[in-house]
């Protein structure tokens, strides 16, 4: 998972929870949590990103990410780089899904199907 470390960003731009909050759509309060790591989801992620395109020198990669990366390292890398890694670890998380549903639906058809298999 990654985050934009918006405390950092916001003081470094004077800029309030508010006012951020007031240009993504998103009550103060909902800001707060994520600042806190209480609420970091990959939505409020993207709608900061989108509309603060310059906080993606700010995001920071946890460790629950699977990475090549460490996360000292991805908060330096060049902007054009961390959007580049972000979308692949985009890709990576939906194909983890896909090959999850995969697997689900083969233990599916097996079971169903174990007598036949079985000859």
């Amino acid at each position: 998972m990654q985050h934009v470390d918006l405390q950092r960003f916001r003081s470094e731009k004077k800029l309030t929870q508010k006012a951020v909050a007031d240009k993504i759509g998103q009550d103060r309060a909902r800001i707060s949590k994520y600042e806190s790591g209480k609420e970091r989801t990959d939505f409020l992620t993207e709608l900061i990103l989108e509309h603060y395109p310059d906080s993606a020198d700010y995001v920071i990669h946890t460790s629950d990410t699977p990475s090549v990366v460490g996360e000292s390292q991805a908060r330096y890398m060049p902007l054009d780089v961390q959007i580049r890694y972000r979308l692949l670890l985009t890709e990576l998380r939906e194909l983890q899904q896909r090959s999850e549903l995969l697997e689900q639906m083969i233990r599916a058809y097996r079971s169903e199907y174990a007598d036949l298999l079985d000859r």
